[in-house]
């Protein structure tokens, strides 16, 4: 069966979907959290602060958030790597897998401070702000160097 009409690559496609997405929303809502915080800190009270949710809202949305993104990354990592074992036989070593388990690790990490170290607020944004920028760098590099993904 070729691989895009198995039911690996749906499961793959939909879990991956979600994770970057609630990733992207975490970043988001740390973004959200970060310039709610300094106009807190500068009195800066317009109305621009009225329309957003209370900081202790948006901290806890953005760790929820990259709790959602890991849990899907999760499921989609060894439904990837089925998939390819079904359509190959064997594994593949591809810079493409290893840069995805590492965007996992780093935001797998995240999850685990926020949750064990207390990180909520300040440090857990930037750290979501620099996860989102790791996995940017991270992708496009292993676009441009990958030769899995084109299935030819």
């Amino acid at each position: 069966m070729p691989p895009f009409q198995s039911v690996w690559f749906t499961l793959h496609m939909i879990f991956g979907s979600l994770a970057y997405a609630s990733l992207l929303i975490s970043m988001i809502f740390s973004i959200m959290y970060l310039v709610l915080y300094r106009s807190l800190k500068l009195k800066k009270f317009d109305l621009f602060f009225e329309r957003f949710l209370p900081l202790s809202v948006l901290g806890n949305m953005n760790y929820e958030a990259i709790v959602a993104g890991v849990v899907c990354l999760a499921l989609m990592i060894p439904l990837g790597v089925g998939m390819v074992y079904q359509h190959f036989g064997e594994w593949i070593w591809d810079i493409k897998y290893l840069s995805v388990f590492f965007i996992f690790i780093v935001y797998l990490t995240g999850a685990l401070i926020g949750r064990f170290a207390g990180w909520r607020g300040n440090r857990l944004a930037l750290y979501s702000i620099f996860s989102m920028a790791v996995l940017i760098m991270t992708l496009a590099v292993s676009m441009m160097v990958s030769s899995s993904h084109k299935w030819n």
